[in-house]
């Protein structure tokens, strides 16, 4: 008889790829994400359709991309009511009070919200920081955990207190530089470049708090007893911009790489995907599609991702759109637009060369931004249709680039 599926979603806000080395990170060590990367299928290009957490939220629970209008979130489409009628008890763990009160929350069976208290100064150890405590309530929930489940994590990682000791942030400068600052707030800004080194450093710190809370949650799943029928997903809501394009923290969210490309980790049972890296554009329905497909529902929208580990081709995967109030941004295999207004000049990056948008070609491309432009429509009218099937096909220069 076959055991019942679990499925293990672990999201830090705030945790960008390209603070992490399995996304070509080499100046701060992860060793427990490179861990969780060898036994997984890598999404090299994971883009967040909002860095607002309510709209990326949507996406996750509902299939729906963040330029849905709110009354496409009909209650048969929540990820949770959707499994549930399959035999399937969903739990939401979180130190997020907002998620709480979300809409694609309502049919989780469980929710358990950590209490959070002020902090004023940095943990002495490791296991006294706020998210070692959510850890150890994710390691002992696993170990209660009845089957089959669905367990939804959220920390607000980076996105809340910068607690990791002050020695992770003592090792990470060098003799020369100003010592660290004791700060836990998350960062809004910077106001000279000592400032911004301070708060890069900072950051490492917490992100390398991140990786040591992963290898233990890594650890106490290959104890335990799910360990043989459980997939375990590792994304983010959203990157933190660290003074990249002018911008600390997340308090006027600008659509560039630092913000919307994520990671996503995607580890099967038995090594079913180790070792492998797919270079599709993904976005947040598509973990939707992928969870229902684990647990044998039919997806109503998004791509499960499931078939790339068999090694099957899946259609599309070509484009990727993101949206934030008036701004909109669009990435192709050969280019990344991002269009601050509709009445605002556009900037163009080349891709995947450009990994940080730092070479704006819009005027020398004019072209490009004309075709993205309508490729943007395009998507509007699909997404309102809730027909991604009905796009065309791209133009070969927006997918090989020009000579």
């Amino acid at each position: 008889m076959e055991s019942a599926k679990n499925a293990i979603v672990l999201v830090f806000d705030g945790l960008g790829a390209g603070l992490l080395g399995p996304y070509g990170n080499t100046w701060l060590d992860t060793p427990g994400m490179n861990r969780l990367a060898a036994q997984s299928l890598v999404l090299e290009h994971t883009l967040v359709d909002s860095p607002q957490l309510a709209d990326v939220y949507r996406s996750w629970w509902f299939g729906l991309h963040a330029l849905c209008p709110p009354a496409a979130c009909q209650p048969q489409r929540e990820l949770a009511r959707v499994l549930y009628d399959h035999g399937v008890l969903s739990t939401l763990l979180t130190d997020e009070a907002e998620l709480i009160e979300h809409a694609g929350a309502d049919r989780f069976s469980q929710h358990i919200l950590l209490p959070t208290k002020e902090v004023i100064a940095a943990a002495a150890e490791p296991e006294q920081t706020q998210l070692a405590a959510l850890t150890g309530a994710v390691v002992d929930w696993i170990d209660r955990a009845g089957e089959p489940f669905l367990l939804w994590v959220h920390a607000r990682a980076l996105t809340g207190p910068w607690d990791a000791p002050q020695a992770f942030r003592e090792r990470l400068t060098d003799t020369d530089d100003p010592p660290p600052e004791p700060f836990v707030d998350p960062p809004a800004a910077a106001d000279d470049a000592d400032q911004l080194l301070g708060v890069v450093n900072a950051c490492a710190a917490q992100v390398e708090l991140i990786d040591m809370c992963v290898a233990a949650l890594l650890d106490g799943l290959d104890a335990g007893r799910h360990a043989d029928n459980t997939l375990l997903a590792l994304t983010s809501s959203r990157g933190y911009p660290l003074g990249e394009h002018g911008q600390v923290g997340l308090a006027e969210p600008r659509l560039y790489n630092e913000l919307v490309h994520v990671p996503w980790m995607l580890s099967l049972p038995a090594g079913a995907a180790a070792l492998l890296r797919s270079h599709r554009l993904v976005q947040p329905h598509d973990l939707y599609a992928t969870l229902l497909d684990w647990f044998g529902a039919a997806p109503p929208a998004g791509t499960s991702l499931l078939p790339l580990i068999a090694g099957e081709q899946l259609p599309g995967g070509d484009r990727a759109v993101a949206v934030c109030d008036a701004q909109r941004l669009i990435r192709t295999p050969a280019w990344q637009m991002r269009q601050p207004a509709a009445d605002a000049p556009a900037k163009l990056f080349v891709k995947p060369d450009d990994r940080h948008d730092a070479n704006d070609v819009a005027v020398r491309c004019a072209d490009i931004v004309t075709r993205l432009r309508d490729c943007l429509a395009e998507y509007d009218q699909a997404v309102q249709a809730d027909d991604f099937a009905a796009l065309p096909a791209l133009d070969d220069v927006l997918v090989e680039g020009l000579e």
